[in-house]
């Protein structure tokens, strides 16, 4: 009702109703992952929008977004794509477009860039040699580390910098992720983390239901992801996500 201002929309037939009256319509649905939990009634808001979204409509027209994860669990079991009538795969980034994501960004903060001697030294440049140079070479990097995830590298790219001056910004190397983060788990540790991995956010009580744990036994999980680095809670929401980097 709140995305088309009306008051009320009670079946699918008033849907088709509705969509004889208003011009074309596109509704973005983002975080599509957010409609289903993995257990058993878990998929009924999922089938809900799905019986909406594939009514012969002329005006009103569907585009939704998926975790890479949870789109490939939600059609293994639900066969998803059946509901959609084209699916894409979002490419990985070019090293180009996350230089211009992040510099574009950082223009508005109004810090100058200056970059670490390490770098000019992994570069075999001098620090008198061009600077466009050291600074491309820099996001070729932060982008192979990143494997082109625009996430993932703004985060890398933050761990990168030291405020050095009033209005100046070193960037030296990105912080590293653990090698071996998940060794000497138990199992129960592991279930958590494939559930969050499988619905890309899960709050504690969610993850409970979905593991068939005690809320004790995935509250211990999620401290111990927190203390190791590989997962992250989200603001005040109590909804914990893995770590982008």
């Amino acid at each position: 009702n709140q995305i088309f201002s009306v008051e009320s929309l009670r079946s699918t037939e008033d849907v088709l109703e509705l969509d004889k009256k208003i011009p074309k319509t596109l509704v973005l649905i983002d975080e599509g992952q957010n409609l289903f939990l993995a257990k058993r009634g878990g998929f009924n808001a999922f089938h809900l929008l799905s019986s909406i979204f594939n009514l012969r409509t002329n005006n009103i027209m569907w585009c939704m977004a998926f975790n890479r994860y949870s789109w490939a669990y939600l059609n293994a079991v639900t066969g998803g794509s059946q509901f959609f009538r084209k699916t894409y795969s979002v490419e990985q980034w070019s090293d180009l477009d996350i230089q211009n994501l992040i510099l574009s960004r950082h223009e508005q903060s109004g810090y100058t860039l200056e970059f670490d001697p390490i770098l000019y030294a992994i570069n075999q440049r001098s620090q008198s040699e061009d600077l466009r140079y050291i600074q491309d070479r820099f996001f070729e990097m932060l982008w192979e580390q990143a494997r082109g995830n625009p996430r993932t590298a703004f985060v890398l790219w933050l761990s990168s910098l030291t405020q050095v001056g009033e209005k100046n910004i070193r960037v030296g190397l990105p912080e590293s992720s653990p090698s071996r983060p998940l060794d000497g788990l138990t199992d129960e540790e592991l279930f958590v983390i494939a559930a969050v991995v499988r619905h890309e956010n899960l709050t504690v009580l969610e993850a409970a239901d979905v593991c068939n744990l005690s809320e004790r036994v995935v509250r211990h999980a999620v401290r111990v992801g927190l203390e190791r680095g590989f997962l992250s809670r989200s603001g005040d929401l109590g909804r914990y996500r893995v770590q982008p980097m």
